[in-house]
């Protein structure tokens, strides 16, 4: 079965597309929500001013856009910057099954929503390296930064990542950083002058993100054990194939998939911050952590590792929606 993602096939988008919609055939009984949360960013906000009101099928097939829009962009992003030794869907593949692991993920929530910027802003970092004038994609990736943040509290990281990413792919150039910081304050700039000239200045810092961190209470729930031994078993398999084919890549491959590295082992620790959906915010973790797993399907020569991965997968998705 992992054979089939391994080429850059248009067959194997119609196969993603039917692992997506299997694994998420509970919905037929247990439709999807619009989650949003009081103190998460402005995300929740419009979700609480313009869906709240919308169930059923509307919401499943947004929800369904929403993942194979971010799965295949994704996919797109790693073969065109040439991060494998050849294209293939196997990232897109691994996004949509880690994704459909936990039923707390099968919702329309900010977390989802937000991994359309951390992709987008990843995108933007990697065309950094051979850009002989960078000012104007800086403050791109700058102003987008800001505005994840302001969209998206827990995307805050995001700013370590993108100054990390500036500093090792480019020379150091404080003319650059200045640029880069400036495209960040724009968006807060803007939130600012709208509240202050409609005279809610003093509510700002509501829109900022604030930071409290405790261990999540959880219950003996045996379904997100299951899926964190997969996630760790999953992520080192990856990391170790990775690390054979390292040696192998352009200085710029390895520098890219630092950053990605960089971006998983920062949002680990984010749902251990006081937001109201901590299990929803794991969802930050699935795009890096497909990345890396794709390692695992594509590179082995025997396919016998891969294929019970693959069905491992599965079966946990499916036991996790269906028997948890």
């Amino acid at each position: 079965m992992v054979v089939l993602f391994r080429e850059r096939s248009p067959v194997s988008i119609v196969w993603i597309l039917l692992i997506a919609f299997g694994l998420h055939a509970h919905s037929f009984y247990e439709q999807p929500v619009v989650l949003s949360t009081a103190k998460d960013g402005l995300i929740s906000y419009f979700f609480r001013l313009f869906l709240t009101d919308i169930k059923g099928l509307p919401v499943f097939l947004l929800y369904m856009l929403l993942l194979m829009v971010q799965a295949l962009r994704f996919n797109y992003v790693m073969n065109d910057l040439r991060m494998f030794q050849h294209a293939n869907f196997l990232t897109a593949m691994s996004y949509v099954m880690f994704a459909s692991l936990l039923p707390q993920w099968h919702t329309v929530s900010p977390a989802l929503v937000a991994n359309i910027f951390i992709i987008w802003i990843y995108s933007l970092i990697l065309k950094l390296y051979n850009n002989k004038n960078p000012r104007s994609l800086l403050y791109n990736i700058g102003l987008i930064t800001g505005l994840a943040i302001v969209c998206y509290h827990p995307l805050i990281l995001m700013l370590v990542i993108v100054f990390f990413a500036v500093i090792v792919i480019r020379p150091f150039n404080l003319t650059e950083i200045f640029v880069l910081l400036m495209g960040f304050l724009t968006p807060v700039y803007f939130l600012g002058a709208y509240l202050y000239m409609t005279d809610q200045f003093d509510d700002l810092i509501r829109y900022l993100p604030s930071w409290h961190f405790r261990w999540p209470v959880m219950q003996k729930d045996y379904r997100l054990l299951i899926t964190l031994i997969l996630f760790i078993v999953s992520f080192l398999a990856g990391i170790i194939v990775w690390e054979r084919n390292n040696r192998r890549m352009l200085i710029q491959s390895r520098k890219n998939w630092g950053v990605l590295l960089l971006v998983f082992v920062l949002f680990l620790p984010v749902p251990l911050v006081h937001y109201e959906q901590s299990l929803n915010t794991m969802m930050l973790w699935i795009a890096p952590l497909a990345a890396f797993v794709a390692n695992a399907f594509l590179y082995p020569r025997k396919t016998l590792f891969p294929l019970i991965l693959f069905w491992l997968t599965i079966a946990v998705s499916v036991y996790n929606n269906w028997f948890g």
